[in-house]
């Protein structure tokens, strides 16, 4: 007769299964944040800004113009990046891209993540300073709920993203290194991770 301690501790991990996408790539994140670094320093150069001395006072309204259009192709490309690797890794995997469980997270990262969005781009014409502040802090809670839907060690990433936010609001001038090792470093690394995670 089986233990019934054991048959419920089976039950349990297979209802924590079934909660959970378990599809998402890690090399998604690997190539977000290889482009997001790239991007900070395609950025810094065209525009001649010294990303350890973020002076906002000196960034006129064309460059502001420019940082938000480069800033837009960068979460175009990411979506974009994600949702494919994401897609094919489903397919090698024979799991289903659309179900249940992937609603819910899609559904849960994406509100807090659109009203993020939404609230750096009214900051761009009243407080173009709290943007890249804003955009951690709302990108890391969106993976901090994430993490009920997904992996759980993306609310470690969540939490780095959060951190982060808060030293930007108080280091002014290293806001855009801080940016830089959240969306590119953070996403290199726990990208790394999850792929070393899945082939063992």
């Amino acid at each position: 007769m089986e233990n019934p301690i054991e048959t419920l501790a089976d039950i349990k991990e297979m209802m924590n299964k079934s909660s959970r996408f378990p599809s998402l790539s890690g090399w998604s994140g690997v190539v977000i944040g290889c482009l997001s670094i790239v991007f900070v320093m395609f950025t810094s150069w065209h525009l001649g800004i010294n990303p350890s001395k973020l002076n906002f006072n000196a960034i006129d309204a064309h460059q502001r113009e420019m940082i938000l259009i480069f800033a837009l192709i960068l979460f175009i490309l990411s979506l974009i990046i994600s949702f494919l690797m994401t897609y094919f890794n489903s397919k090698s995997l024979q799991h289903s891209i659309w179900n249940q469980t992937s609603k819910r997270l899609a559904f849960h990262f994406s509100v807090p993540l659109i009203t993020g969005v939404l609230i750096c781009y009214q900051l761009f014409y009243t407080h173009f300073e709290l943007i890249l502040p804003f955009s951690c802090l709302f990108y890391g809670l969106s993976l901090f709920i994430a993490a009920n839907y997904s992996f759980p060690s993306l609310r470690i990433m969540g939490l780095s993203l959060i951190l982060l936010g808060f030293l930007s609001l108080n280091i002014i001038e290293l806001q855009l290194v801080f940016w830089t090792i959240g969306f590119g470093v953070l996403h290199i690394v726990y990208g790394i991770l999850m792929i070393k995670s899945k082939n063992k």
